[in-house]
């Protein structure tokens, strides 16, 4: 502004009141108050100060909501929980736990891939080969873009077509998971 103010008529009112619109309608507030603190008293400056502690306010508002909400602890997910718990009796290796976990969970929630893998997993590792074959063939249909799951789920196939004898499918499963298919 001090710049500016050399190189042109600053002391011309109709001018400065165009400035300070400007000022306002690109909202730097600040500066188009500078420009109105020296323009005598009228209809446009008094209208022009107050839309622009308006929006100085608004902007203040603003900033103080957003942060709260950004302060917002994460709402606790029971899907998340289940499947983090479904997940350690799988690392500890803790078939008939799952077994019982994951039956109650495939039931509350039987759109969940997931939990067709935790209990075709189950079912696989506590003698049930066949039915846990049916139950990652079954949770297959629900599985959209995870491919991490999907390998998870062909090993699991694999390893329930070898426990009950066909070889030849167990492969098959087994060649999806190396060639990404």
């Amino acid at each position: 502004m001090e710049t500016i103010k050399e190189r042109i008529p600053y002391g011309n009112t109709k001018l400065r009141q165009n400035m300070a619109l400007f000022f306002f309608k690109v909202k730097q507030y600040k500066e188009a108050t500078k420009v109105l603190e020296g323009l005598p008293s009228s209809s446009l400056k008094s209208e022009l100060s107050r839309k622009i502690k308006d929006s100085l306010q608004k902007r203040e508002n603003i900033e103080q909501v957003t942060p709260i909400v950004q302060q917002k602890e994460p709402v606790n997910d029971p899907l998340a929980q289940l499947k983090r718990t479904l997940d350690q009796y799988i690392e500890a290796s803790d078939y008939t736990a799952l077994l019982t976990e994951s039956k109650e969970a495939l039931d509350t929630y039987p759109l969940q891939p997931y939990f067709y893998y935790a209990y075709g997993t189950a079912l696989n590792n506590t003698g049930n080969a066949s039915k846990g074959v049916e139950v990652l063939l079954s949770g297959l249909d629900y599985l959209l873009d995870d491919t991490a799951l999907q390998n998870k789920m062909y090993k699991q196939l694999s390893e329930g077509y070898s426990k009950i004898g066909n070889a030849q499918k167990a492969n098959e499963y087994l060649n999806k998971i190396n060639s990404g298919l």
